[in-house]
């Protein structure tokens, strides 16, 4: 038996994620856990093979996936992550961690556009960079007037609306942190909202 951690992608979201009956029953949903482990629903649940390039001990905490569940990530212990992307083997592939932090949550609005958050204030964005001119995963540098964000582990974070138009992110952690992000003209800008706790 292994510990699972996260649970992303039913498109019913009222309905039960538990082992019985049919909880997804038009769309994917992932989960995963200890021992590098990934399960995929699609109907049923199915253990999925454990990704390259990493310690078969790995503790997964994050699993996410934009809205076509065609593109998924899988996060966890020391940063370190793998990914599935249609074009690749329908598998996971380990990537080179993003940095040492623990990430524990990911949310995403399309293939192009999606963030994880973690330990010691980590956010992280996957988005184009013009530097290398592709895509790729870079951490967010925020400030918070009055609060230390290093000394906060994100545990939790919703991606709602749209890019480009409503976009917002949604994040809550330890120490009674709560901040959002804004697309504002292209950028994000992040606020506290811990008045709302």
């Amino acid at each position: 038996s292994i510990t699972t951690y996260e649970v992303n992608g039913c498109k019913q979201t009222a309905q039960d994620m538990g082992f019985s009956g049919s909880p997804c029953p038009d769309g994917i949903a992932w989960t995963v856990g200890d021992n590098a482990a990934i399960f995929q629903y699609d109907g049923a649940w199915k253990s999925l093979s454990a990704f390259t390039n990493r310690p078969k001990s790995l503790q997964l905490l994050a699993v996410g996936a934009e809205p076509s569940q065609a593109y998924a990530w899988v996060a966890g212990m020391g940063g370190s992550y793998a990914e599935r992307i249609p074009s690749g083997p329908q598998n996971w592939v380990g990537k080179t961690p993003w940095n040492t932090q623990n990430i524990r949550a990911i949310c995403s609005f399309s293939p192009y556009e999606s963030f994880a958050v973690g330990d010691g204030g980590a956010v992280f964005r996957y988005a184009y960079d013009m530097d290398i001119s592709a895509y790729s995963w870079k951490q967010e540098s925020i400030t918070i007037p009055g609060t230390n964000l290093s000394q906060v582990n994100f545990l939790a974070i919703s991606c709602s609306g749209a890019v480009n138009s409503d976009a917002r992110v949604s994040i809550v952690g330890t120490n009674h942190s709560f901040i959002v992000g804004q697309q504002q003209s292209g950028s994000w800008v992040w606020s506290s909202a811990n008045d709302a706790l």
